[in-house]
């Protein structure tokens, strides 16, 4: 027998390892850098953690609704405050996404999705590409920048993919 939602359950762990390599990075964000910016075009550490805790908003979003514009919403974006705080931001944020994911089916991951701002189109196709490039896609590559301003800081960068400077090999 074919399992109908064998996609689904591919993707949920997943998002769980992508959700805990994030927790390990937020968790070592400086509580003292929160205006550091690497470039004066570059977001704040606050406004860059702020980002990676909301992200999985997006991703649930992608997955319990057929469009989203951007223009309507009237949500601010989370600022740092505290790594606790983002930690907690990003906790909830992560278990609404991990939920909306174990009741999403194949048949929904293939539907059409669309993203706008203000009714003019930035993305239409499968709610699964939505999911994979602007949602988990999207948390990795900002996870990676939080990595690089930590090292900038000369914070303690954790191994996310294997080692890192901080957290070689023990063997």
């Amino acid at each position: 027998m074919i399992n109908p939602n064998a996609l689904r359950d591919l993707l949920i762990p997943e998002l769980e390892t992508e959700f805990a390599k994030t927790r390990k990075v937020l968790g070592n964000v400086p509580d003292a850098d929160v205006t550091f910016k690497p470039h004066e075009k570059s977001m704040s550490l606050s406004h860059l953690a702020g980002h990676v805790a909301d992200l999985p908003i997006f991703i649930t979003t992608t997955l319990t609704t057929p469009n989203y514009d951007f223009g309507t919403d009237n949500r601010k974006p989370y600022r740092l405050e505290t790594t606790q705080a983002a930690l907690a931001q990003f906790e909830e944020n992560a278990d609404h996404a991990l939920t909306a994911l174990k009741h999403t089916s194949d048949e929904t991951l293939h539907q059409n999705w669309a993203l706008s701002y203000k009714g003019h189109g930035i993305f239409s196709g499968s709610r699964y590409s939505a999911y994979r490039d602007m949602g988990l896609n999207h948390l990795i590559h900002h996870r990676a920048q939080l990595g690089v301003y930590l090292r900038l800081l000369n914070a303690h960068v954790p191994g996310t993919f294997g080692p890192s400077a901080d957290e070689p090999w023990k063997g």
